[in-house]
């Protein structure tokens, strides 16, 4: 007897024709526009910052410091509320390497 993966979409359908039961799939639409905005931050959506906010968010992404990039985030402002949500959620989900993406261009590097 072998094993295989099975679908999601098999397995609904054998529990159909078995038990006779049906099922809806819907997909929310906040759900598809939470993901469609994060996706669509870019680095000038941080310019509403200091440099010296954008150095030390960048700083701690690298550093992988969760903490600090929340407390970070807890600084901007309440107009830019989307912004924070997005920015902590990439934090919390350890994205860190997408933060530094967002900060690079912005960075600049003086030695």
């Amino acid at each position: 007897m072998t094993r295989k993966p099975f679908t999601e979409h098999t397995i609904f359908d054998a529990l159909t024709k078995h038990l006779g039961v049906s099922y809806i799939f819907t997909q929310t639409r906040s759900l598809i526009l939470e993901n469609s905005a994060e996706s669509a931050f870019t680095s000038q959506n941080l310019t509403c910052m200091s440099e010296e906010w954008i150095t030390q968010r960048y700083e701690a992404a690298l550093e992988a410091n969760t903490n600090l990039v929340l407390q970070l985030v807890g600084e901007i402002p309440e107009t830019e509320n989307r912004l924070a949500q997005a920015l902590a959620k990439l934090a919390r989900q350890f994205e860190f390497e997408q933060l530094v993406d967002l900060a690079e261009p912005l960075i600049t590097n003086e030695s």
